[in-house]
C-alpha cells in the first residue's frame, strides 16, 4: 500500500512529495485499509496505490515465490533506507541485475548478502 503524505499537508505550504509504503505478505491485504484511508483524507482511492506498484518483470506472472518477492522487497528497502526514492531504487536494483547480467532476485540476494556477510560493516 502505497499512501502519498501530500494528501496530508496543507494547501498552503509546500513540500517535498513523500510516500509511506507498507508491505503485506499476501496481496490485497490492505484493500479495506486504503479504502478507509481515501474516506479518512478526503480524497479518491486511486490517490493511494494498492499492489499497483508492486508488479515488476516476473512478478506479473508469479514466476517468482514468496520467498524471490522477500528478497527483493527487502533489497529495495535498503535501498530505500540509503536514501533513494521508490523509483531510483527499483532502477538500481535493475542496474545491478543488468550489470552482472543475472536477475532481480539474484541481485537482491547479492546486495543483501554484502549487508549480512563475514566483511559487512558493523
Amino acid at each position: 500500500l502505497m499512501i502519498p503524505l501530500n494528501l496530508l499537508r496543507r494547501p498552503d505550504v509546500s513540500a517535498v512529495e513523500v510516500s509511506v509504503v507498507l508491505f503485506a505478505a499476501k496481496e490485497g491485504a490492505f484493500v479495506d485499509m486504503a479504502a478507509d484511508m481515501a474516506w479518512i483524507l478526503s480524497c479518491e482511492l486511486s490517490d493511494i496505490a494498492v499492489d499497483q506498484h508492486l508488479v515488476a518483470d516476473g512478478m506479473a506472472n508469479g514466476e517468482l515465490s514468496q520467498g524471490e518477492r522477500s528478497m527483493i522487497n527487502q533489497a529495495l528497502g535498503v535501498l530505500l533506507g540509503r536514501g533513494m526514492t521508490p523509483e531510483q531504487a527499483d532502477g538500481e536494483l535493475d542496474a545491478q541485475a543488468a550489470g552482472a547480467g543475472t536477475s532481480r532476485h539474484a541481485a537482491a540476494v547479492q546486495l543483501l548478502n554484502r549487508l549480512t556477510g563475514p566483511t559487512a560493516p558493523t
